[in-house]
C-alpha cells in the first residue's frame, strides 16, 4: 500500500554557528528570530536559567517525534484530564476516560503518521534507510505502529484512571471546578489565531509579556477554613516523585507563575492553594505560594527575560554544564558538557555529532581534567598545581553573573606552583565534591571563616560545634537573600558568594546577640537579612544602571 509523498526529514543544523571558547555564537538573523520569544513561558524561563545554549539549540532544531517521550507522554494524559474536567461533575467517570484515551491514542498513532521518516525509524529501527525514506507501509510497520499504540495505551490509561483513586483527594465528579486550561498569550494552533488573554507581568525593571497554560483551577476549602482558588496542575512521571532539586525547583516554579498570572487575571478572586497532583504515583504535593516565594519567583522570571534578549541581542549564549549535559542537542558538540553517568552517556550517544551539526569552534576550548570535570577526587591523577585551570576557564566567561568577583582568584605562591600533589589514598566518604569552577567551596568557606571570625571578635569559644551552628546560620540567610532577589539559590551560583561576603559585612554592623535568648536571635537574623538584601538590591541598581546620575542621589542625602 501507498501514499502520497513522505514528509522528507530534516538534518539538524545550526550551520554559522560557532563556539567561542564556552559560549555558542550565532549571527544568523533568522535563527536569532526564532531564539527570542515574544512573550515568556514557564518552561522557557527554566531552560534559560539551565543553560542558554542549549535554550538556543532547541529552539533551532527540529523535536523528535517520539510519542514516547516523557513531555509527549504527559500531553496526551494532560488532554485526557481536560476533557474529563470540562464535563459536566455527574459525567466524569472510568469510562468516558478510557473511551476518550483510546480517541486520543488513534489520532497519535493513525497511519497517516506512517509517512514521516523519524516514525517508521521510531518502529523498524532496523529497516533499510531506502525503506525509511519511501512512501511504502507494508504490513511489518503496519503491525509495529499497532504493537507500539497499544504499549502507549498501556501507559497513559493507568496513569490517567489514577485520578479516581488519589489519596485525601476528592472523586472527580466531587471537585467544583472554576476553569480547565486558561490560555495565556501564545498561539491557539487550533483556530489558528493568537489566544485572546494576553498578560505582562510587573517586574523591577519593568513590565514583560508572559504566556502559559494553567491545567484547572478548583474551588476549595482548606483545613482552617479558608474558601478560595487551587491552581492545579497534572504531572505525569515515568519515576516516583523526587525531592526537589537543590539548585532550583522548576515544578514549584511553574505553579507560582501561574498563580501569578491568575491573581494578575482576576485580582477580585482569592488564591489560596496551589498543588502538583500526579495521578500515576497517588502522590499531591503542595506549592508554597506566599508572598515571599511569589516575589521570588517573579524575579527569576523576568531574569530570565532579559537573559533571552540580552543573549539574542548580542548574538551569544552562555553555557551551564550540569548532569542534564547527556539530554542536551548539543551533548556531542558543546565543548564542556558534563556526561557524569552512564545514563547520561547513553543519551548523548543518540545526539548528533557537532560536525553534523554545523557548528565551529573559533577558539581552543578551556582544557579541564577529568577530576575537576566529575567533581570526582578519587581520580585525581598525579599533576603539579600550575596545571589546573583557573575557575573562571572552566564554566562562564568573564563578566556573567557566575563569574568570580575582583579578589577571589585562588592565590598561587612559588610554594604552591612548584610543589606535586603528593600521592594520597582515595578518599572515602570526601565531605563534599567541588565543582569545577570552585564557586561552591569558595562560598562555603567564605562563610564558614566568617562565622570564625565573628564569634573571636566578640570572644566566644572556638569550638567545631559552635562554628558550625554560626556558619549554618549566616548560609540560610544568605540563602534567603539571594532566593528572595534571584528566585533560586545554590552553592555553585556565583549570586550566594557575593551575597554571603555582604553577610560577613552585615554582621559586623549588627553583631550576634551572643549571651541571650532565642527570641533575640531570630529579631537579630530578621534585622541582618534585611541589611543584606537592601545593600544586594543596591548593588543590582549599580550594575543595571552603571551610567545613571548622581544628582539625585546628592540631592536625596543632603535633605536626609
Amino acid at each position: 500500500m501507498t501514499t502520497t509523498a513522505p514528509n522528507q526529514a530534516k538534518r539538524p543544523s545550526l550551520e554559522g554557528s560557532s563556539w567561542d571558547g564556552n559560549v555558542l555564537v550565532i549571527d544568523d538573523p533568522e535563527a536569532l528570530r526564532k531564539i527570542r520569544r515574544r512573550e515568556i513561558s514557564p518552561s522557557s524561563a527554566s531552560n534559560i536559567r539551565k543553560c542558554e545554549a542549549s535554550f538556543a539549540a532547541e529552539s533551532l532544531l527540529p523535536k523528535p517525534n517520539d510519542p514516547f517521550q516523557p513531555r509527549l507522554i504527559g500531553t496526551g494524559a494532560h488532554e485526557a484530564m481536560e476533557h474529563l474536567f470540562q464535563l459536566p461533575p455527574s459525567e466524569r467517570t472510568t469510562e468516558f476516560l478510557h473511551e476518550d484515551i483510546q480517541q486520543i491514542g488513534g489520532r497519535i498513532w493513525s497511519t497517516e503518521q506512517l509517512t514521516d521518516p523519524a516514525r517508521r525509524r521510531l518502529l523498524l529501527p532496523d529497516a533499510e534507510d531506502a525503506f525509511i525514506a519511501s512512501q511504502e507501509i507494508t504490513d511489518e510497520l503496519a503491525e509495529a505502529n499497532i504493537r507500539a499504540s497499544e504499549r502507549w495505551r498501556g501507559i497513559v490509561e493507568p496513569w490517567s484512571l489514577g485520578i479516581f483513586r488519589m489519596t485525601g483527594q476528592p472523586h472527580p465528579r466531587d471537585v467544583e471546578v472554576y476553569g480547565t486550561e486558561l490560555a495565556v498569550g501564545g498561539f491557539d494552533y487550533e483556530a489558528k489565531k493568537p489566544n485572546e488573554v494576553t498578560l505582562s507581568l510587573r517586574g523591577l525593571r519593568g513590565d514583560f509579556p508572559v504566556q502559559g497554560k494553567i491545567d484547572r483551577t478548583d474551588w476549595v476549602t482548606l483545613d482552617d477554613g479558608k474558601r478560595g482558588l487551587s491552581v492545579r496542575d497534572f504531572k505525569f512521571s515515568g519515576s516516583r516523585p523526587r525531592k526537589p532539586r537543590s539548585d532550583g525547583d522548576d515544578y514549584a516554579e511553574q505553579q507560582r507563575i501561574y498563580t501569578l498570572f491568575f491573581k494578575a487575571l482576576h485580582p477580585d478572586l482569592p488564591v489560596v492553594d496551589a498543588a502538583l497532583l500526579y495521578p500515576g504515583w497517588d502522590h499531591v504535593r503542595n506549592i508554597d505560594i506566599s508572598d515571599e516565594a511569589l516575589h521570588g519567583t517573579l524575579r527569576m522570571f523576568e531574569k530570565a527575560w532579559i537573559d533571552m534578549n540580552r543573549a539574542v541581542d548580542t548574538h551569544k549564549f552562555s553555557t551551564k554544564p550540569s548532569n542534564l549535559c547527556g539530554w542536551c542537542p548539543l551533548a556531542n558538540a558543546c565543548p564542556v558538557a558534563r556526561m557524569s553517568t552512564e545514563k547520561a552517556a547513553a543519551e548523548a550517544a543518540t545526539k548528533s555529532p557537532g560536525t553534523a551539526l554545523g557548528i565551529t569552534v573559533t577558539r581552543e576550548t578551556p582544557k579541564v581534567t577529568a577530576w575537576a570535570q566529575n567533581g570526582d577526587y578519587s581520580r585525581m591523577p598525579r599533576l603539579l598545581l600550575a596545571d589546573v585551570p583557573a575557575p573562571q576557564t572552566t564554566h562562564r566567561q568573564k563578566g556573567s553573573d557566575n563569574a568570580p568577583a575582583s579578589g577571589q582568584n585562588q592565590e598561587e605562591t612559588p610554594e604552591t606552583m612548584s610543589t606535586p600533589i603528593a600521592a594520597a589514598p582515595t578518599p572515602v566518604a570526601p565531605l563534599f565534591k567541588f565543582p569545577a569552577d570552585n564557586y561552591g567551596p569558595m562560598a562555603a568557606f567564605g562563610i564558614v571563616d566568617a562565622a570564625t571570625e565573628h564569634l573571636a571578635e566578640h570572644g566566644q569559644q572556638l569550638a567545631a560545634s559552635s562554628i558550625s551552628a554560626l556558619a549554618r546560620v549566616l548560609a540560610d540567610i544568605a540563602f534567603q537573600v539571594t532566593r528572595s532577589l534571584y528566585g533560586a539559590a545554590a552553592w555553585n551560583h556565583g549570586a550566594v558568594g557575593r551575597v554571603a561576603f555582604a553577610v560577613k559585612s552585615a554582621i559586623g554592623i549588627r553583631p550576634a546577640p551572643f549571651g541571650q535568648d532565642a527570641a533575640a536571635w531570630e529579631h537579630w537574623k530578621r534585622i541582618v537579612i534585611g541589611l543584606t538584601t537592601a545593600k544586594t538590591k543596591a548593588a543590582q541598581s549599580l550594575l543595571d544602571n552603571p551610567e545613571a546620575d548622581a544628582t539625585a542621589a546628592l540631592g536625596f542625602l543632603a535633605a536626609a
